[in-house]
């Protein structure tokens, strides 16, 4: 039997380095002021800035705003959270 996993659609949309939507997201496994970290059903996503706030945040509707100074946007595979929280906290 062949396991199939259903891959959902993802979008971002920045808003003049202000503002940030992202859809597709699962989960917020952190936020903190330089950083916001969520998971979506196939990778991470990390959010990097300063100031950075979470704004909405609909998991039903897999969405996700931040707001505040966007510096950056970075997807990268699942690793185990240690991996994860050893390379945010640096």
């Amino acid at each position: 039997m062949e396991n199939k996993q259903t891959l959902a659609n993802q979008t971002i949309t920045i808003e003049n380095q202000k503002r940030i939507l992202l859809t597709g997201i699962v989960e917020v496994v952190s936020q903190v002021d330089k950083c916001v970290l969520a998971k979506t059903k196939v990778n991470m996503v990390s959010v990097s800035g300063a100031s950075l706030r979470v704004t909405k945040l609909s998991l039903e509707e897999g969405t996700l705003v931040v707001e505040g100074e966007i510096d950056g946007v970075k997807y990268s595979a699942f690793s185990g959270s240690k991996g994860i929280f050893k390379r945010l906290f640096k």
